[in-house]
């Protein structure tokens, strides 16, 4: 759905294939890994107030972000100057800058798209600077960074201010982000963000997405929002709500179930999920009230026909997080050849 009556944004994007930002499972939440300037220090001074036990910060959930027709729009490419890049013209959903700032705060965010790799990062880039977050140079395409590409291929200032890879704790990053070769692909599955590829708490995260596509086996996790319609569309708004009071819960998915109509429970049967002609997965599928229930829907009862498309996701999920091993170790003998060129 091409929305053009927003405003435009511009975005740079690499126009060749790279490699993927974050292995799976994903490292540690963000939220836990701070910069080693930040952390407190233990001197003679305070070590006596350090023994005092301290209030544990609450554990927050994870939100999981689909970024076309979720968050911002693609309109159409444009040629860039740099012959390694492409423009990409976008319009942001309205209220999208305010919504991820909030959602910042709330959540552990993450960005996942089923588009590649090149376009993802320079979608994020975008993301991070309408939400008014310091970007992370990791995902902007102008920024050298050795896994784009090696140092032959770039300008001498360029090669110069290169670094392989950003470090955790270093290096700011807001958003993790996955992209296309980090969905589950085949017969059964059509580029599913199936959210155990993640490694987090199943209680803790949730989705939104436009497509229901990446709900089926995990139906109580998924908030379908509809595609962007123009400048008076409020649907981040409407869900805000909704998402504050998931974010305090102790269980994300069963608060989400005091947001859900009594039919959501005929989603729990997952071989409808996946039928695309089933009036379950056309029209309740992902739905949610925009006003809490007191008495939440009954807990999830799994149907026999769910272990068998399970087993075979599974299956699928451990094939990614293997070949993802085998990339880092291949990643971390080329970055240290990039160290000692």
């Amino acid at each position: 759905m091409r929305v053009t009556f927003l405003k435009l944004c511009t975005v740079p994007a690499r126009n060749d294939w790279h490699r993927v930002h974050w292995p799976v499972p994903l490292p540690p939440m963000l939220h836990t890994i701070g910069p080693a300037s930040k952390q407190p220090q233990t001197t003679k001074g305070n070590a006596a107030k350090s023994k005092k036990p301290q209030a544990a910060k609450k554990k927050k959930h994870t939100l999981v972000l689909d970024i076309d027709d979720t968050l911002l729009n693609h309109v159409g490419d444009l040629h860039h100057e740099n012959k390694r890049l492409t423009t990409y013209q976008v319009s942001l959903r309205p209220h999208v800058g305010a919504f991820l700032k909030e959602m910042h705060e709330l959540f552990e965010v993450v960005m996942y798209t089923a588009a590649v790799t090149c376009y993802g990062g320079a979608m994020t880039n975008l993301l991070e600077k309408a939400a008014g977050l310091p970007p992370s140079p990791y995902y902007d395409a102008t920024v050298p960074w050795g896994c784009f590409e090696s140092r032959d291929q770039a300008s001498v200032e360029e090669a110069k201010a290169m670094k392989y890879a950003p470090v955790l704790g270093k290096d700011h990053v807001n958003w993790y982000l996955l992209t296309r070769s980090q969905t589950l692909n085949g017969s059964s599955f059509d580029r599913m963000k199936h959210l155990p590829i993640l490694g987090r708490d199943p209680n803790s995260t949730i989705i939104i997405d436009d497509n229901v596509r990446s709900f089926p086996l995990n139906p109580r996790a998924g908030i379908k929002i509809a595609g962007i319609r123009g400048k008076d569309d409020d649907a981040l708004l409407k869900l805000s709500p909704m998402l504050r009071a998931v974010a305090a819960a102790p269980s994300a998915l069963r608060e989400l179930d005091h947001w859900r109509a009594d039919e959501y429970v005929k989603c729990d049967k997952f071989t409808e999920n996946m039928d695309y002609s089933s009036d379950v997965r056309s029209r309740i599928l992902g739905t949610v009230l925009y006003e809490r229930r007191k008495c939440a829907i009954p807990k999830l009862v799994a149907d026999s026909g769910n272990a068998k498309l399970l087993e075979e996701a599974k299956k699928k999920t451990e094939e990614l997080f293997e070949k993802s091993k085998n990339d880092v170790k291949d990643q971390k003998a080329k970055a240290t050849a990039f160290a000692k060129a």
